[in-house]
């Protein structure tokens, strides 16, 4: 999976799961990663460089 692909698939699924309307917490994207590594491992079979983690949590900002 391509990076663009990787990130249109992350946020929608991180919009169906989210409820709130305000920002997220560190804790709740830093929740969120640890689910996709869990139960949505596909969704991080991207290339980048750099970690993974801190490039998702820059999207979910």
């Amino acid at each position: 999976m391509n990076i663009d692909e990787a990130k249109r698939q992350i946020l929608a699924v991180w919009r169906a799961r989210r409820q709130s309307t305000q920002p997220a917490t560190w804790q709740e994207k830093f929740d969120f990663y640890s689910w996709l590594q869990r139960e949505r491992s596909e969704l991080l079979s991207f290339n980048c460089s750099g970690d993974k983690w801190q490039r998702i949590c820059g999207w979910l900002s």
